[in-house]
């Protein structure tokens, strides 16, 4: 009887170990088509960074104009980390050259 039990336990581990090995394909398959895509659109999600930390800083000074206060922090940390992510990107870029 306790075969039948170990028999049991070896097809189930099989299925799961076919199943697994489809997950771990499908991840590395989504996994090579992000990096691909991100390669393939660099230069446009760089601007887009750019882009995002000038309009983050226009809305820090707008909004210092508005409620008086001489900055926002919010926006302004951010509009700051925008801004060091693109620099970063832009050296990492040079260094690659």
């Amino acid at each position: 009887m306790w075969e039948v039990g170990i028999l049991l336990i070896g097809v189930g581990f099989l299925f799961f170990s076919v199943y697994l090995g489809m997950v771990l394909k499908n991840a590395s398959d989504t996994i090579k088509e992000v990096n691909r895509i991100i390669i393939r659109n660099s230069r446009e999600i760089e601007e887009l960074i750019i882009s995002s930390s000038g309009i983050l800083t226009s809305v820090n000074s707008l909004s210092g104009v508005v409620s008086g206060v001489s900055r926002a922090t919010a926006f302004s940390a951010a509009a700051k980390g925008a801004m060091s992510i693109a620099q970063m990107r832009k050296n990492r870029q040079k260094g690659r050259n």
